[in-house]
């Protein structure tokens, strides 16, 4: 009987039903000295560390805020609230963290210490990652009668995270510190330009299209073939072809479709921002000048090619895509096919190419000008800048003409603009010095003041 009402005298205590039950063979004392047990453990003080890593940090507050609201049916944070567990505003009341929720949008989340009942209190804090990507902590200093509603909590604040993430489905701009810490994600107003407005020769097109845009828009197909989703993609290129607008063109495709788009500011930092892309993938991974990386320690060229070369699962759905003007710069380890699949050499338009420009920044001005593919071959192998400035002279000189607006462009008017901005080519020969026949005079100086000018509208635009 000893041995047997020992064994009993440990049991659990289980809250359930309506009645207090007692064991077989366990006498009233007995009974009671096991509640007494279970209410000094249940008063002893504890503390809770609950890390929400499976989002960064400003995913997660925003969670954890969403969070209380569903166990505790108040819409704010704020004064006093009454959760399962009593928690009120205490030490830092008014304090907050301003998340940005999309462009020029910012929801205020309250941040600090709250109070419990009985003295204990609740702390937000924050973590890093190896990666240097903070995440929300939740430090709580409470009754231990209180710590399954404090695990509750953050076990919602988990699933919340994941399933409402703000950058899900965006278009989202990557930055860092001078600490090297990631800064907020920040959302991307995508500059307004669309397909048709970047025109490549017909070649470069198709294979944008098979490679690039038809995994974004039929992504599925793509999964019930077996065709991964995981793919390198390097855009090289002389300046002002095309390639910064083609990247907006991409990011308001992926994100029309379902995909996220997280442009990295610092290409270097391409080996962290990879696996963090993977938890919202489909994922673009996008960014500009990955020559840059030309200039790292073997180190940290080795960290980014090992990224690569690791993630070699189908179900990896992470696309990136980079750009560079001096491909020759890029380390050939990094080109090989496994880290990038396709290398794209994207020059200035051919003569067809730049009859549809022509059409394209003419608009309605234009006619069926039986010289335009004349014009056209004469414009071939200028950057599209160089084209559009012919056009609009040759809009200046039927104004001239006619001394009004919307006049219909001949192709005097387009001939004439043609041979007075190309002229500016010859006057430049011997003032520009590293010019090739791929990069003519007039498009080494073009090039640089327009990759200037759409650098600076992008950056208006969040996309650069």
């Amino acid at each position: 009987m000893t041995s047997k009402a020992k064994k009993v005298t440990i049991a659990e205590v289980v809250r359930t039903g309506s009645k207090l039950i007692v064991p077989e063979g366990l006498s009233f004392q007995a009974a009671i000295e096991v509640l007494e047990r279970q209410r000094l453990a249940e008063e002893s003080d504890v503390e809770i560390k609950e890390e929400i890593t499976q989002a960064p940090f400003w995913d997660g507050i925003l969670a954890l805020k969403a969070a209380v609201e569903q166990l505790t049916g108040y819409a704010e944070l704020r004064g006093a609230v009454q959760s399962v567990f009593g928690m009120e505003m205490g030490r830092d009341p008014g304090r907050s963290i301003s998340v940005e929720v999309s462009p020029d949008e910012y929801i205020h989340v309250p941040w600090g210490t709250f109070a419990l009942p009985n003295g204990g209190e609740i702390r937000m804090s924050s973590g890093m990652d190896s990666r240097r990507m903070p995440y929300l902590v939740i430090i709580a200093r409470t009754k231990n009668k209180y710590a399954d509603c404090i695990r509750e909590l953050a076990a919602l604040t988990r699933t919340l995270a994941v399933e409402r993430s703000i950058y899900k489905g965006k278009s989202v701009r990557l930055s860092f510190g001078d600490n090297g810490a990631w800064n907020m994600p920040k959302h991307m107003r995508l500059f307004n330009v669309s397909r048709q407005q970047v025109v490549f020769s017909q070649e470069i097109e198709q294979a944008l299209n098979d490679n690039i845009f038809t995994p974004l828009e039929h992504t599925q197909a793509c999964r019930d073939e077996n065709v991964p989703l995981k793919r390198g993609v390097l855009l090289a290129g002389p300046y002002g072809v095309g390639k910064t607008l083609l990247m907006n063109v991409l990011a308001q495709t992926a994100t029309k479709h379902g995909w996220t788009v997280f442009y990295v500011e610092d290409v270097t930092r391409i080996a962290e921002v990879l696996p963090f892309a993977a938890k919202y993938a489909p994922a673009i991974v996008a960014g500009e000048d990955l020559d840059r990386v030309a200039g790292l320690s073997d180190t940290a060229l080795t960290a980014i090619r090992n990224t690569l070369d690791s993630v070699e699962s189908k179900t990896f759905e992470v696309m990136v895509v980079l750009t560079t003007n001096y491909v020759e710069r890029v380390p050939p380890a990094l080109l090989r096919p496994g880290r990038f699949d396709v290398v794209f050499n994207i020059q200035a338009p051919d003569a067809v190419a730049a009859a549809r420009l022509i059409r394209l920044y003419a608009d309605s001005r234009i006619t069926d000008i039986e010289e335009l593919e004349i014009i056209a071959l004469k414009l071939a192998g200028h950057i599209p800048a160089v084209i559009r400035e012919v056009v609009e002279r040759a809009k200046l000189g039927a104004i001239s003409r006619t001394h009004a607006a919307g006049s219909k462009l001949t192709s005097e008017d387009l001939m004439t603009a043609a041979y007075t901005v190309l002229g500016q080519a010859e006057f430049l020969r011997e003032s520009l010095a590293g010019h090739t026949p791929t990069q003519p005079p007039l498009n080494a100086a073009m090039g640089l003041l327009v990759e200037e000018a759409v650098h600076t509208a992008l950056q208006k635009a969040d996309l650069a």
